[in-house]
């Protein structure tokens, strides 16, 4: 019986032609879809990003206006903050306070 066995192992393991005929066309089906979705997903994935930066762009703003009315902190403290927040990321520093802070700090 094991000898049986041993002599039809290839055709036990054989897969049907059928079988990989359907397999074969569901997934050539599958990369087909998959490439035709792929250009219209770059729109989602740059808004996506536009919507990043946007909340980034406020969480910095909200930042530094914490940063600027905390009036508990030592002036000091804070000018130093204000400096260190400027040299990071001057276009906001730019856009929350204009040209004239850059002299101040």
């Amino acid at each position: 019986l094991l000898s049986r066995k041993l002599s039809i192992r290839q055709e036990v393991f054989k897969i049907p032609g059928s079988l990989h005929k359907t397999i074969s066309e569901k997934l050539a089906g599958l990369a087909q879809t998959d490439a035709a979705a792929s250009p219209p997903s770059a729109a989602p994935a740059a808004a996506a990003k536009q919507a990043t930066q946007q909340a980034t762009q406020q969480a910095l703003l909200e930042l530094l206006r914490s940063i600027n009315l905390d009036r508990s902190m030592a002036p000091k403290y804070r000018k130093r903050l204000l400096r260190q927040f400027c040299s990071a990321h001057p276009q906001i520093f730019h856009q929350y306070f204009g040209d004239s802070a850059t002299a101040q700090i």
